[in-house]
C-alpha cells in the first residue's frame, strides 16, 4: 500500500497508509510497536497530527476524521 504520511507524535513515527493501517514506530530503531486497522472502506488522506496529549487526528478520504488514542497503536 501506499503511504498517506508519515508523522514524529509523543516521540512515536505513525505511518498511515491507504489500505486504512496506521503503524507505531520506534523512531531510534524503526522497529514497529504496534498498529491499527481502520475497519470502514475510508482510508487516511494524509497524513496523522496530533490532537491533544496522546491523541492523533487522521483526516480521510470519505470527509471524515478519525481521532485514534496512541494507546490504541501500541497493542
Amino acid at each position: 500500500p501506499t503511504a498517506a504520511g508519515t508523522r514524529l507524535v509523543d516521540g512515536v513515527l505513525v505511518v498511515a497508509d491507504l489500505s486504512g493501517r496506521f503503524v507505531a514506530l520506534d523512531p531510534g530503531t524503526g522497529k514497529e510497536l504496534g498498529g491499527y486497522q481502520f475497519p470502514a472502506e475510508a482510508a487516511p488522506a494524509a497524513a496523522v497530527t496530533a490532537f491533544g496529549p496522546g491523541r492523533l487526528f487522521a483526516p480521510l478520504t470519505d470527509g471524515t476524521v478519525l481521532l485514534l488514542p496512541l494507546a490504541e497503536l501500541r497493542k
